[in-house]
């Protein structure tokens, strides 16, 4: 994310980009802009962004996106709702999703 807003930027010339993102491309493009630092819970190693893209950033909208930070990213045990959460139930049946919100259970 943090490579493709600088592309963008080097591409059209531009001294500030605009930013969209929706769900956890949110997530995703808010940390990239802050920068600083971040973990990856699954190999345990820790890393630096680099230096915040404030400045770089004109206008930033966020769309269904979380208000946290990414989970795992402060070193925090994860835990998954796979494959009933919101990237396994899309491909459930609408039988099987309907069941889920009105009998809560999985068929």
């Amino acid at each position: 994310m943090r490579a493709f807003i600088q592309a963008v930027q080097e591409y059209t010339g531009a001294r500030k980009v605009d930013v969209i993102g929706h769900s956890m491309g949110v997530t995703l493009a808010r940390k990239a802009i802050q920068g600083g630092p971040g973990y990856d819970p699954y190999g345990g190693d820790h890393f630096d962004l680099g230096a915040p893209l404030t400045g770089r950033v004109d206008t930033f909208v966020g769309i269904a996106g979380s208000t946290g930070p990414i989970p795992g990213q402060d070193g925090q045990k994860v835990f998954s709702s796979y494959p009933h959460g919101h990237m396994g139930s899309r491909d459930l049946s609408v039988e099987t999703q309907l069941a889920m919100i009105t009998e809560h259970e999985v068929r």
